[in-house]
């Protein structure tokens, strides 16, 4: 399979860390799974969250699909890093292994029945009273010059993207970004903070009663 993301790993962060810097912390502030708690992250990439994550003081694991994406995870991490390619629809995880499984901007470009099957196997490692963060984009922007404008630029880069990422993208955007596969599974958004005028959702979400 073709790795998608082999010629832009090398540069990824430099392009989008000005953008999400500020996402992380807010986050972190919103998900706070207390000190040394159990972290996965779901298509990891870099490793950049991961490794924010690590500094905290949080037990770090991450999976991605792209070998080049993890090559750079792996020299930002360092010595045996906890993490390792596969699928994020079949996590190589026992149920209940993680207090905090995070997804960030990656729902939007899988297929919509991916979505939905990785959403459901973030919900079956999380451990009871665990919580999931997940930071994507958010289908309503705000009314404003920068939320139409911000709007306006993360659509150019998602079609720059090729032409199945930005099909995907679209379809996210146009059918209710992660609240279908939310409300399907019955979980339930316990806080949500947007960013970017309005274009980016933080979204800390629950198992439902």
């Amino acid at each position: 399979m073709t790795d998608a993301y082999r010629r832009i790993a090398p540069w990824y962060d430099r392009l989008l860390d000005p953008f999400i810097r500020s996402w992380r912390a807010r986050g972190l502030d919103l998900f706070n799974p207390g000190k040394g708690a159990a972290v996965l992250e779901v298509g990891c990439g870099t490793g950049a969250l991961l490794a924010y994550y690590r500094a905290h003081g949080y037990r770090t694991t991450g999976i991605d699909m792209s070998s080049a994406m993890l090559g750079v995870a792996r020299a930002r991490l360092g010595d045996r890093p906890r993490i390792c390619r596969g699928d994020g629809a079949r996590l190589p995880y026992p149920d209940g292994s993680f207090d905090l499984v995070l997804a960030s901007l990656v729902l939007h470009e899988m297929e919509p029945g991916t979505r939905s099957a990785v959403l459901e196997d973030m919900v079956r490692v999380l451990r009871p009273e665990g919580c999931i963060g997940i930071i994507d984009y958010h289908p309503l922007p705000k009314r404003t010059v920068k939320g139409l404008g911000t709007r306006l630029l993360m659509r150019g880069i998602e079609w720059s993207a090729g032409r199945r990422h930005y099909a995907n993208y679209r379809h996210f955007m146009t059918n209710g970004g992660i609240f279908p596969p939310v409300n399907r599974l019955g979980l339930i958004v316990e806080d949500l903070k947007r960013a970017s005028g309005g274009n980016i959702g933080i979204y800390r979400l629950r198992r439902g009663p």
